[in-house]
């Protein structure tokens, strides 16, 4: 994450430690998933196309809430998915299937007569990094150093047992980080007097903020989260909710009670006990979603259990943070989130809002805030998934996926979209020089498969009179599921 909420912890050094050679072996493997024919399923008679393929409904709720991402609309389960009896297996064929398994996440195993089911998926996101900067900036921060890392791979599984779903995911390359570790209702949830309160999720989980935030790494636009929501957006931590979504299901709400956080990239919450809220509705919703309004606000209460820092880097993972405020004793910190999106066609676009009052008289109590807008467009004409269970967009599929060598007409297959960004961040408040950061953006994602993307993105960064930064980014990501 190009810049996160950091309390009580000592500067990061200017750039990540990264390996050369895993980077080339991790690319190999990524190219060999185009060429091979390894990817297609194991046994029975499925679809060709990773993306034609869907797990049930409630191993795809699975999958989608933990990357962020609710249930399908109308609960179907589209082709029917491939499942393998782990009780009837013989050793040889089990180990070989578990590993195409573990390496496509595209086969469900099952056990107690398929009441428990479960999937396994390994993701990887490969990022190079190039630049230049001014004297200014190369003085205060540092020079931009060209490299190719992993920026993630991430080892998942999710499934159900019996009435209880779950999901499980653990990041290594940059920083090692627990995701996700939570079980939910698959059904029903917490109920009062025969009154349902919605279903109920424990464990390790995102807390219910923000529009960008709640929609998974894999299915955003741009290599790296706005610099608002990088900076200020909880991501995941220990704790509770509810959620639930209307009959009509144009709303949906979570709200949750959490403690610490992951120490990993993304964010490294301290915070002793904070309360996490989050509502979304669709005002407009027609033809599928192909034209809808989404409308949002989120709040969260928290309780800082040592000083607090904000930073944030000008969206590329491997550049030094631009804006940054010293450690600040807060006793409290209350954020706030408002946030618009829309779909027309092949049009999309999303805004954000945030904004951090600290509780901190020794200082002022300072606010900080920052704001984003994005948009992008489909060059191949289709229309960016959106899930109504959890206001959020969705894993896009394109239309005719990329079939690989000797296909002629379809080598250059796949779906192209071009986005741009503008985004801020204000560190300045009551005598306190954090800094101001704006960056502006534009990209280009070639979506090769449902699990297969390349993406580019070209990031001007402006630190508000210390000069400016020129940044060329570029990333390879498998993502199963």
């Amino acid at each position: 994450m190009n810049s996160r909420f950091q309390q009580d912890e000592e500067r990061l050094p200017r750039s990540a430690p990264g390996s050369s050679a895993i980077p080339r072996r991790a690319l190999a493997f990524l190219l060999l998933l185009q060429f091979v024919p390894c990817a297609q399923p194991l046994a029975g008679n499925t679809e060709q196309d990773s993306k034609t393929q869907q797990p049930d409904h409630s191993i795809q709720e699975v999958a989608s809430s933990a990357s962020g991402t609710p249930t399908d609309d109308s609960g179907s389960a589209g082709s029917s998915e491939e499942l393998e009896d782990l009780s009837q297996a013989r050793p040889f064929r089990w180990t070989r299937r578990a590993v195409m398994a573990l390496i496509t996440g595209r086969q469900t195993f099952t056990l107690l007569d398929e009441k428990a089911r479960f999937r396994f998926g390994v993701g990887l996101r490969l990022d190079g990094t190039t630049g230049s900067e001014s004297k200014q900036v190369e003085d205060q921060f540092g020079r931009i150093d060209s490299s190719l890392k992993v920026r993630s791979l991430r080892l998942k599984s999710h499934g159900s047992i019996y009435d209880m779903i779950y999901a499980v995911s653990i990041e290594l390359g940059t920083e090692l980080s627990l995701r996700d570790a939570w079980v939910d209702s698959e059904e029903g949830g917490l109920s009062i007097w025969g009154q349902s309160l919605g279903r109920f999720r424990v464990g390790h989980q995102k807390e219910p903020f923000s529009f960008e935030r709640q929609t998974s790494t894999d299915y955003i636009s741009f290599l790296e989260r706005s610099l608002p929501v990088a900076t200020f957006a909880p991501d995941h931590s220990l704790g509770a909710a509810l959620h639930g979504v209307t009959e009509d299901r144009r709303q949906q709400w979570s709200l949750g009670f959490f403690s610490f956080g992951s120490s990993g990239q993304d964010q490294d919450s301290k915070s002793a006990f904070s309360v996490t809220g989050r509502w979304t509705g669709l005002p407009i919703y027609e033809d599928d979603g192909k034209t809808l309004l989404h409308i949002g606000a989120s709040i969260s209460g928290r309780s800082p259990s040592g000083r607090t820092r904000y930073f944030a880097r000008p969206e590329a993972r491997y550049v030094a943070p631009y804006a940054e405020t010293n450690n600040i004793d807060a006793s409290g910190i209350q954020l706030y989130g408002a946030e618009l999106a829309m779909v027309k066609d092949a049009l999309w676009a999303q805004a954000e809002w945030i904004i951090s009052k600290l509780e901190a008289a020794e200082v002022g109590n300072p606010t900080f805030n920052g704001q984003y807008i994005q948009v992008g467009w489909f060059l191949t004409g289709q229309s960016r998934p959106y899930r109504r269970a959890g206001g959020v967009f969705d894993s896009f599929r394109p239309e005719f996926a990329y079939a690989g060598r000797g296909q002629g007409a379809r080598l250059l297959g796949g779906a192209y979209e071009l986005v741009g960004r503008y985004s801020r961040v204000d560190l300045n408040d009551a005598g306190l020089q954090g800094g101001e950061l704006h960056d502006l953006t534009v990209g280009f994602n070639w979506y090769l498969r449902a699990d297969t993307k390349i993406s580019l993105n070209y990031i001007y960064a402006d630190p508000e009179d210390r000069g400016h930064a020129q940044i060329a980014l570029i990333r390879l990501q498998y993502a199963p599921w």
